[in-house]
């Protein structure tokens, strides 16, 4: 079966997430890395996406999020990456800052704030320096993440150990629910990998995985993150921020299943049986009042 098999029906591609192998715990050890082999799955809904940060895509996607939104400056690459650094962990802190304000718990922790300042300052000043470095730190990798999960474009890329979940993504954006139209032609995508490979040394991503007591909706998602680790240096010899894709080999694959986006609908309603639906996935009092439009709309047309 091709890594990039196009399924032509929404229950044959649930089906395929369900019940191939390869998703399967047979044993001990695969039990002990979670459920499904400790596979990791991603739903995007466009097959024609890459699998690139929203915080590395084009249209200055931090202007929303903070006042220094930055853009590439390509005769100074490396000041390009200093604004770039600092307009990331500045929109983070934002975020934090206003829903502390607001009485809502979060990871924010201040004395972090100046964990990657040497970094930031270097390149701002075009000097040398090890632009290898962590970033984020593992010290505000749950802030990044939780801020990431709400809606602020970061470097992280969200999975979720449940193809279930990622299925759902996959479609909501093509559905009865988006104002997008589909294209003719365009299909809807569900990436896969294993977690372990994250692992090896020479992964280039590493697992970012935070505390879910924080986060009903990602405890809910089961998601976790990944973050690239070369992504600064990659940046500074390419000019151009990495996509994941680009980054697989023998040793690091990422494989797809695609859809019709026709078909996103029909693959919502067999989701919503196995209890897969927005208020199962984002629970809150709002949406609690809006499950029964969310149903209305969905089977409206049966």
């Amino acid at each position: 079966m091709k890594s990039n098999e196009l399924i032509s029906t929404a229950k044959e591609f649930l089906d395929f997430f369900i019940g191939d192998s390869r998703f399967k715990t047979s044993n001990k050890f695969d039990a002990s890395k979670g459920s499904r082999r400790g596979m990791l799955f991603r739903g995007q809904s466009d097959a024609a996406w890459g699998l690139l940060s929203s915080v590395f895509r084009g249209g200055r996607p931090l202007l929303d999020f903070t006042p220094q939104a930055p853009e590439v400056d390509k005769s100074s690459l490396r000041e390009s990456l200093g604004h770039h650094l600092h307009a990331e962990a500045r929109s983070v802190f934002l975020f934090l800052e206003s829903a502390d304000r607001m009485g809502i718990p979060t990871p924010i922790d201040l004395t972090t704030l100046n964990d990657s300042t040497d970094l930031i300052t270097a390149a701002m000043r075009d000097e040398e320096y090890d632009y290898s470095e962590q970033f984020p730190k593992s010290t505000f990798e749950a802030s990044m993440a939780l801020a990431q999960h709400n809606g602020v474009p970061t470097r992280l890329l969200d999975w979720s150990e449940s193809p279930l979940v990622a299925c759902y993504f996959a479609a909501l954006g093509r559905s009865v629910f988006s104002s997008k139209k589909s294209k003719i032609n365009q299909e809807i995508v569900v990436y896969f990998m294993s977690r372990d490979q994250c692992h090896h040394a020479s992964s280039p991503v590493s697992l970012i995985k935070v505390p879910k007591f924080q986060n009903v909706n990602l405890r809910c998602q089961q998601g976790m993150f990944t973050n690239i680790k070369g992504a600064n240096t990659i940046f500074l010899e390419d000019g151009a921020w990495p996509d994941l894709l680009s980054l697989t080999s023998s040793k690091f694959q990422i494989q797809k299943r695609r859809l019709p986006a026709s078909e996103s609908d029909d693959l919502l309603r067999l989701l919503y049986d196995l209890d897969i639906s927005r208020e199962s996935l984002f629970p809150s009092l709002a949406n609690a009042a809006a499950s029964y439009k969310y149903r209305k709309a969905l089977f409206s047309n049966i």
